[in-house]
C-alpha cells in the first residue's frame, strides 16, 4: 500500500476537537513551509534582496514611498505563494486525510441560480454601506489606559496594513490592475472562502449542529486571523454574510462570488484613482444615512436570496429550515 493511500481518511474517525487540532497544525506547518519557500523563490527572482530582512523591518517603513517597485514586486509574489499554501493546499490536505471528495466536501459541486448573480452583487453593495459605517466606528475604539502600550502596537500593525495595501494598489497600468485582480481578487477570494467556509465553518457545524453558531465562530476566526483589531468588526460582518451566503445556498460559489465582487470593488476603485479618473474612493465611503437606507434593502435581498435557493445543511446536505430571518 503505497504511503498516500495509507494517508488518505486517515482521521475520517477522529472526534471534531481532533481534527480541528489537526488542522491548525497543518495551517501552522503550512504558513511556515510556503513562506520559506517563497521567500527563496524571491531572492532567486531579484538577486540581492534580502526579502526576508525587508519583510521582517516593515515595521520601520512609514510611507509608501520608501517601498521600490522590486519590492513591491516582490510582496506581490509572497502574498500569492503565502496566500494559496496556507489556504488553498491546506484546505485540500486536510480534506484528503478526512477522506472526502474536496469538490463534494466544499460544495463546489453546486451552483447558484443564474438570476442570483445579480442578488448577490447587490447584497454586497447594500452591505458595503453598512460595514463602511461599522468600519469607522471600529477605528474609534480604544482599549482601557492599562492596556496603551498594547493598543499602539496594534495601531502600528494597523499602518502597516494599510501601507501593504497601498502598495499593492498604487498601480497606473493595465497589466498591474490585472495581477492585482488575481492576487487580492480571485486568489484571495477562492482561498479564504475554502479554508474559512468551506472547512472552517463546515467543522464547526458539524461541532455545534446549529448553522448560526458556525457561521459567527468562523467568521470571528476569519477576522481574528487578520490582526487587524481596528477592522474586526466590519470584517466579522463581512465573513458571517459570506457564510450565510454559503449556508442559503448549499454552494461555496456564492461566498466566492461576494468575496470577490467586493475584493475586486476596491481593486477597481483604487486603479480608477490612481488614473485620476475619480478622486474619492466609493468603495470606502461612509454614511449614516445611506446605511439606514441600506440595511431594510439588505434584509430583503438576504431573504429573496434564501426563498429562490434550496437550504442545505453545508455539512451533511439535509434541509435546515431554522433562519435568523424567518424568527
Amino acid at each position: 500500500m503505497k504511503f498516500s493511500n495509507y494517508l488518505k481518511g486517515s482521521i475520517q474517525h477522529i472526534p471534531w476537537i481532533g481534527k480541528l487540532l489537526i488542522l491548525l497544525g497543518i495551517y501552522l506547518i503550512g504558513e511556515y513551509t510556503f513562506a520559506l519557500i517563497t521567500v527563496q523563490i524571491i531572492n532567486a527572482v531579484f538577486p540581492g534582496m534580502d526579502f526576508l530582512q525587508f519583510i521582517t523591518g516593515f515595521d520601520k517603513i512609514n510611507t509608501v514611498d520608501e517601498i521600490s517597485l522590486q519590492q513591491e514586486h516582490a510582496l506581490k509574489i509572497y502574498q500569492f505563494g503565502t496566500s494559496f499554501g496556507r489556504f488553498i493546499v491546506v484546505a485540500l490536505l486536510y480534506i484528503y486525510l478526512t477522506g472526502e471528495n474536496a469538490i463534494k466536501s466544499l460544495s463546489l459541486d453546486k451552483n447558484i441560480k443564474s438570476v442570483n448573480y445579480i442578488t448577490v452583487l447587490l447584497i454586497v453593495m447594500a452591505s458595503g454601506a453598512i460595514i463602511s459605517v461599522v468600519y469607522e466606528w471600529n477605528q474609534t475604539l480604544h482599549l482601557p489606559k492599562s492596556s496603551a502600550e498594547l493598543e499602539e502596537t496594534m495601531r502600528r500593525f494597523e499602518d502597516q496594513a494599510k501601507i501593504q495595501t497601498e502598495v499593492f494598489l498604487r498601480t497606473t497600468v493595465f497589466a498591474g490592475f490585472i495581477v492585482n485582480l488575481i492576487i487580492v481578487g480571485l486568489l484571495a477570494a477562492v482561498g479564504e472562502e475554502i479554508f474559512f467556509r468551506g472547512v472552517l465553518q463546515n467543522l464547526f457545524f458539524k461541532w455545534s449542529r446549529n448553522p448560526h453558531v458556525a457561521i459567527w465562530v468562523a467568521a470571528f476566526v476569519f477576522s481574528f486571523i487578520h490582526f487587524q483589531f481596528f477592522g474586526f468588526f466590519p470584517r466579522l460582518l463581512m465573513g458571517a454574510l459570506m457564510g450565510y451566503l454559503y449556508y442559503y445556498s448549499g454552494s461555496l460559489w456564492s461566498a466566492i462570488l461576494a468575496h470577490f465582487i467586493n475584493n475586486t470593488a476596491t481593486v477597481v476603485a483604487y486603479y480608477l484613482m490612481n488614473k485620476g479618473i475619480i478622486e474619492t474612493n466609493i468603495a470606502e465611503t461612509s454614511s449614516l444615512w445611506a446605511a439606514l437606507i441600506a440595511a431594510p434593502f439588505l434584509f430583503l435581498l438576504l431573504r429573496y436570496f434564501k426563498r429562490n435557493e434550496t437550504s442545505l445543511s453545508i455539512a451533511d446536505g439535509k434541509r435546515l429550515d431554522d433562519s435568523v430571518l424567518d424568527r
